[in-house]
């Protein structure tokens, strides 16, 4: 996203590299931080990068789409919502899916 507070995944079939069977999705990411439980703090630990992880939530399924051509997601510049391109109902198209409301 324009804030970078959210990210997008746009999967893949089989056939890519990731081999993700069940990854035809448009997701949402939501990063969280792993907070620091060790309580072993360096100087500069401002400075460093941080541990997290993602939780995802399904936007689109691209189960349809062929993926010959990438949906090549991007955020508006408001970030409400999520804009890509999809041959899920034959023709190359240009969809939206709202984030807004997914991202409270």
């Amino acid at each position: 996203s324009p804030d970078g507070s959210v990210f997008s995944s746009d999967g893949s079939d089989p056939e890519m590299a990731a081999h993700a069977p069940d990854g035809k999705y448009i997701y949402l990411l939501k990063p969280h931080m792993v907070p620091d439980v060790a309580g072993i703090h360096a100087a500069n630990s401002a400075d460093l990068i941080q541990a997290g992880v993602f939780d995802a939530e399904k936007l689109v399924d691209l189960n349809p789409h062929n993926y010959r051509s990438e949906p090549n997601a991007s955020f508006t510049p408001d970030g409400k919502w999520l804009v890509f391109r999809s041959n899920m109902w034959g023709p190359g198209h240009v969809y939206a899916v709202e984030i807004a409301k997914a991202k409270d």
